[in-house]
């Protein structure tokens, strides 16, 4: 096995068993941020450049940043959140049960390489348009909801 596919995955799973572990919610976005960019450096080792970059551009570069916005823009004061053992349990839990399937399974793994953009975007935009414009309104969604709680708690403050 590849140490560094092993020390990346590592870093990939701890990370995003810290974004429901950490007490602090700007930490867990920062933790989030951490899953991602280890994520996209596996997309690398897999010479899958181009979801490596989407990755960068799209996931790291906008929607985590979104996400710390809106974590700062909500919430004025230091939001502490209280660790759940039965949250921390059920996490670990679906992690193995992933973890197990994967192994059982022994999923195919395919060569993205021998694959264009040309033909991974209409792939993308024409089998999968659906779930991405649902992905898109419910990030919109989210993002007038957070909206519409820091402007009533504003309001509730004057």
């Amino acid at each position: 096995m590849d140490l560094i596919f092993l020390v990346i995955a590592t870093i990939a799973t701890l990370s995003a068993i810290m974004v429901f572990a950490s007490k602090i919610t700007f930490k867990s976005g920062l933790f989030l941020g951490a899953f991602m960019i280890s994520i996209a450096i596996l997309y690398l080792k897999l010479f899958a450049e181009f979801i490596a970059g989407v990755q960068i551009l799209i996931y790291v570069g906008a929607i985590l940043v979104l996400i710390l916005f809106v974590i700062m823009l909500v919430g004025k004061e230091e939001r502490i959140l209280t660790i759940n053992p039965l949250r921390i349990f059920l996490v670990s839990i679906m992690i193995i049960l992933v973890i197990y399937s994967i192994l059982k399974l022994k999923l195919k793994t395919y060569i993205i390489n021998k694959y264009s953009i040309e033909e991974l975007s209409s792939v993308l935009f024409e089998k999968y348009y659906l779930p991405f414009e649902v992905v898109a309104l419910a990030i919109l969604a989210g993002i007038i909801g957070s909206l519409f709680i820091a402007m009533v708690k504003e309001v509730k403050e004057k």
